[in-house]
């Protein structure tokens, strides 16, 4: 794909007198097993019947997972994978705990400490940088963060208002 990135397609753009780009950008293909998608192996993915199957906002996220620039390897499994042990045990379930805590205690509005374990500098970075699975990596591990201080809190025993103030901020 680089070949025609760099060959063929600024020829048909300086041939119709448009300007060149000034970033290129390649990205890696998405592998099966460790080899390439093909049409004659027979080893293609529809992502349409992924959609229909597992709903948009799972394959987006389970794509945005594979590395930009270098080859990744997905399938079903790894779209399933991700959706369940990263959307829904990871995210999904602080998101419920939190919520569900915050409605039946109330909040307490204090400064947010976990914020200080969030790499927000690193992640715009990887965003300018087009490394959305580094941030997103990065933005898990902070979820981590906040799995693992839920757990230590435990604010349904606690009912402490501020922690649960600092769980569903750090959640926003």
């Amino acid at each position: 794909i680089i070949w025609f990135h760099t060959v063929y397609w600024p020829a048909m753009l300086m041939s119709a007198g448009i300007e060149l780009p000034k970033k290129l950008l390649v990205h890696g293909y998405l592998n099966i097993g460790g080899q390439k998608m093909s049409k004659s192996l027979g080893n293609v993915i529809d992502p349409i019947e992924f959609v229909d199957k597992y709903g948009v906002d799972s394959v987006r996220y389970s794509l945005l997972r594979c590395s930009v620039f270098e080859d990744s390897d997905y399938s079903e499994e790894i779209l399933v994978s991700r959706h369940n042990s990263e959307l829904a045990d990871k995210f999904g379930n602080l998101v419920s705990r939190v919520s569900t805590l915050a409605e039946k205690y109330g909040t307490e509005k204090t400064k947010n400490k976990l914020f200080k374990e969030l790499k927000l500098k690193q992640i715009e970075k990887e965003m300018q940088n087009f490394e959305v699975d580094k941030a997103l990596n990065d933005i898990f591990a902070f979820i981590d963060v906040c799995n693992e201080y839920v757990q230590s809190k435990k604010p349904w025993e606690t009912h402490d208002k501020k922690v649960l103030y600092e769980l569903a901020d750090s959640i926003k």
